[in-house]
């Protein structure tokens, strides 16, 4: 059976984040939209905070552009007839998933490589909201090393509390030890990879490649996952290159708003500063901060 690949989110799961972005940030919705507030009192009409895109094609958003003609917006949408990429295009990375194949035989010859390898290491691979505190640990330095500000944990309970069954957190343990994490959100035949790291002294023991091929294993093998989507990458940027090596293929996300700005350039700056603070710092302003980043 030929996998449908030009597939958005579902208008279901596009609620379902809009309701727990609500109940963390006790955002207020304006129609479709969420307003989100900034630091310099300024309001963006947000379609939506912190989803990679949502469940709008680029060609198919007339209507919500005429709900906010005349303010500041922002909307993401998935652009399926687009491939003229260019350097630091934000695009999403999916992997379609071959039933017929074995999933290692998905990846990149040298990527194969290093999964097997990989996986000589005694890693136990565990799941469940019981493992929210070593997930959350694993982000916190993860998003200090990448410069980006830190979610607040309410975020990830509360999508919890409103995905439910189609919420899966990982934790990859060698000795007891976290070692690797991710969160999927699953969406119908999508697994999105929305959240996750490493454990910088785990790289070594090539801990990222062991947690991505057990969890692509086990979304495929028991949520009939067709899709496997690595979330947003700068195109030909590092990670770009590592999701790519996993079989991922770019598709564009059209961040579309009043003036056009490249997101990557745009915190260039303040995450090279972000990059430079106490960890105990970020671990406070990063949950506040990010409210107020429509774009985040």
């Amino acid at each position: 059976m030929q996998i449908d690949a030009n597939k958005c989110f579902s208008g279901n799961f596009v609620a379902l984040f809009k309701e727990a972005l609500i109940k963390t940030y006790d955002y207020h919705s304006y129609m479709d939209f969420l307003i989100v507030p900034s630091l310099t009192f300024s309001k963006t009409l947000s379609y939506l905070p912190l989803l990679s895109y949502t469940d709008k094609q680029s060609h198919n958003i007339k209507e919500l552009l005429s709900l906010c003609k005349e303010s500041d917006f922002l909307i993401k949408t998935l652009n399926f007839s687009y491939n003229n990429f260019k350097k630091n295009d934000p695009v999403t990375m999916r992997l379609l998933i071959n039933k017929e194949k074995d999933i290692i035989d998905h990846y990149k010859s040298r990527t194969r490589g290093y999964v097997r390898k990989s996986l000589k290491n005694p890693y136990r691979l565990e799941m469940g909201v019981k493992h929210l505190d070593n997930f959350y640990n694993i982000l916190k330095q993860t998003y200090k090393r990448h410069g980006t500000p830190l979610l607040p944990k309410d975020l990830f309970i509360n999508l919890y509390k409103i995905f439910q069954k189609d919420f899966y957190l990982f934790v990859l343990y060698k000795d007891d030890i976290p070692a690797a994490t991710m969160l999927i959100l699953q969406d119908e035949r999508i697994s999105w990879y929305g959240w996750g790291g490493v454990e910088e002294s785990f790289t070594k023991d090539l801990a990222g490649y062991a947690i991505y091929h057990k969890v692509i294993k086990y979304m495929t093998k028991e949520c009939n996952t067709e899709i496997f989507d690595f979330g947003r990458s700068p195109y030909k940027g590092g990670t770009y290159q590592f999701k790519s090596n996993f079989g991922a293929k770019p598709i564009k996300i059209d961040i579309i708003k009043p003036k056009e700005s490249n997101i990557y350039e745009t915190y260039k700056l303040a995450s090279k500063i972000y990059r430079k603070l106490p960890l105990f710092i970020t671990d406070i302003i990063g949950p506040k901060l990010t409210k107020y980043l429509a774009d985040l």
